[in-house]
């Protein structure tokens, strides 16, 4: 009598070759981490960059507007009946930071008095700091809104709006503790931003003479 015998026969992974597909599993995942906060990163820089042009773009339409500042306590008040509305944005390249301002003398830039933000003679209203290790990498002007004759030579720039005209009075490379006038150029002004998790690269804020204003990665310099 012959019998016909069926063999199962029950194959699996080896544990070298579970090792293996856990190896590859776990370099596979950390590549999709890594990218994945590289992108974040970028992400949250431009938004930093964004943020820049919006506080310069708060300056323009609160000069327009001829909204009155509102500061501390022991500030002197500018008198309504003869205060021109202007507002701007002081950039400091030394220390990464911008002051958002009110002219209270109408001279067209940040005057700091010595004092602290919103106290008695200031002008500041808001100091902001980019922090992350963010800087203001370049403070550049230009000679003509086709960006040429770059000088990106100075420690600071202001930007200021004054009612009722939506154009900028750009100033550069001046002591805002003297209050000693600063230059004036016939171009645009950029501010360049920078951050050391982020190379190579950077985000340039650009305002113009006419107050138009636009925010660039650093590779793209084309005119307005």
């Amino acid at each position: 009598m012959n019998k016909n015998s069926n063999i199962k026969t029950n194959s699996g992974f080896t544990v070298i070759e579970m090792i293996v597909a856990i190896s590859i599993v776990s370099i596979l995942g950390s590549i999709i981490l890594f990218n994945y906060k590289g992108f974040q990163d970028s992400v949250d820089f431009s938004n930093t960059a964004q943020e820049v042009a919006l506080v310069i773009k708060k300056a323009q339409s609160e000069s327009i507007a001829g909204k009155y500042p509102t500061i501390g306590l022991t500030q002197e008040y500018v008198e309504p009946s003869t205060w021109k509305p202007a507002y701007g944005v002081f950039f400091d390249k030394q220390n990464s930071k911008m002051i958002y301002f009110f002219d209270r003398d109408n001279s067209g830039q940040f005057d700091s008095f010595g004092e602290n933000c919103k106290q008695n003679k200031s002008e500041c209203l808001e100091e902001i700091v980019l922090g992350k290790g963010r800087t203001f990498s370049r403070l550049c002007i230009y000679a003509d809104e086709a960006l040429t004759g770059k000088d990106c030579t100075s420690n600071n720039v202001s930007f200021t709006f004054k009612r009722p005209f939506p154009s900028s009075i750009i100033r550069y490379q001046y002591d805002p503790i003297t209050s000693t006038p600063g230059f004036i150029p016939s171009g645009p002004g950029a501010v360049v931003l920078e951050d050391p998790q982020i190379t190579p690269g950077g985000y340039s804020v650009f305002v113009s003479v006419l107050g138009r204003l636009a925010t660039k990665s650093e590779s793209s310099l084309a005119s307005f």
